[in-house]
């Protein structure tokens, strides 16, 4: 009998040191697919800032005049859209043949803010979102430089102006 209790004593402390280890591995794989998930969210961030980096020159360089632009305008010259304007400023590119405007808005199929490309070519009008932007936009501008900056994420964009291109604040 006595042989039988330090059996049943052994199995004991080896079930809780198994039980120990266990909850330490599950504590470690939550922490790591916490910091999995941040890391990919994180990831899908930069890659939007990365392409968009890359895409608004393709709006700016060709552009002969660069205007800043309250709501109100911002409004008028979308017309009736389904995309509600959240930003109090935006930037109005004046292309030979063309407009476009940058600025924050939601729609009904994207709820979430977002920054909001708006086109106009020859009274063809289109609109698209170009990344999600849950904080604010604000836009600074001179004669020499035009800006902007979102809030969430954290970002800036500037424009020095080219020989031709006019700027106005």
């Amino acid at each position: 009998m006595r042989h039988q209790q330090g059996m049943l004593a052994e199995s004991l402390v080896a079930l809780a040191i198994g039980l120990a280890v266990t909850v330490l591995m599950v504590s470690i794989w939550i922490a790591d697919s916490t910091r999995r998930a941040t890391e990919i969210d994180g990831r899908l961030v930069q890659a939007d800032l990365h392409a968009a980096t890359r895409y608004l020159p393709t709006l700016f360089v060709p552009a002969n005049a660069i205007e800043v632009v309250d709501q109100t305008s911002i409004r008028r010259t979308i017309g009736a859209s389904a995309v509600e304007v959240r930003s109090e400023t935006g930037i109005q590119l004046t292309h030979p043949f063309s407009t476009v405007i940058i600025y924050l808005g939601r729609s009904q199929s994207q709820t979430e803010d977002a920054l909001w490309i708006f086109q106009d070519r020859f009274g063809d009008q289109s609109q698209h979102a170009l990344m999600d932007a849950t904080g604010s936009m604000t836009v600074s501008a001179d004669t020499r430089r035009v800006c902007f900056t979102l809030s969430d994420p954290v970002w800036i964009y500037c424009h020095e102006a080219l020989p031709g291109q006019v700027l106005y604040d």
